[in-house]
């Protein structure tokens, strides 16, 4: 796949249980936010990503003015309708992954590049749990997704262009 980088393996995750909360403003880091209630795709340990693009951006992001301090980006370079992807192991204690999913305010939207991609995430059988989700700048959506029975999740995005930023923002895995 254009912009991916598959050098990247993991095997099967450990279960990650607990109970501490996580909020934007105040949410563990490091090996603290294994066993949180929330689970931001950010701070999701490299080790249980199988595949992700290598310009794949994790932190702060801006859509349609809003902040968004926990946010997963993929910034599309030197293409045009690329797609990139990215395949997690999901810990076990998680089951609904929610966020809002658009392009960044730092995206390029003009007569050359169209600022329209296309958002899909998919379990580890192919089956689709959300999308192909349109999305023109400055639109976002919202999603949430059902990942009781899923053990790796493929975050999609299509339709590309040079110096469009799309971004999964402040994603989370939520018990």
């Amino acid at each position: 796949m254009a912009g991916s980088d598959d050098s990247t393996t993991a095997s099967a995750p450990t279960p990650l249980t607990g109970s501490k909360s996580a909020t934007a403003s105040s949410r563990p880091t490091g090996d603290a936010v294994l066993g949180a209630d929330a689970l931001y795709l950010s701070d999701v340990p490299k080790s249980f990503f199988v595949r992700q693009p290598i310009n794949a951006v994790r932190g702060a992001a801006k859509m349609s003015n809003e902040e968004y301090p926990s946010s997963y980006s993929f910034r599309f370079s030197g293409c045009g309708n690329c797609t990139y992807e990215a395949d997690v192991n999901l810990p076990t204690a998680y089951n609904r992954f929610t966020g809002t999913v658009g392009l960044t305010d730092e995206s390029r939207h003009d007569a050359a590049v169209d600022g329209i991609v296309y958002f899909s995430a998919y379990s580890q059988t192919g089956a689709l749990l959300f999308g192909p989700q349109k999305i023109e700048y400055p639109a976002k959506v919202p999603f949430d997704i059902n990942t009781t029975d899923v053990t790796r999740l493929r975050l999609s995005v299509a339709n590309g262009t040079n110096s469009e930023i799309a971004c999964w923002c402040d994603a989370q895995f939520a018990k």
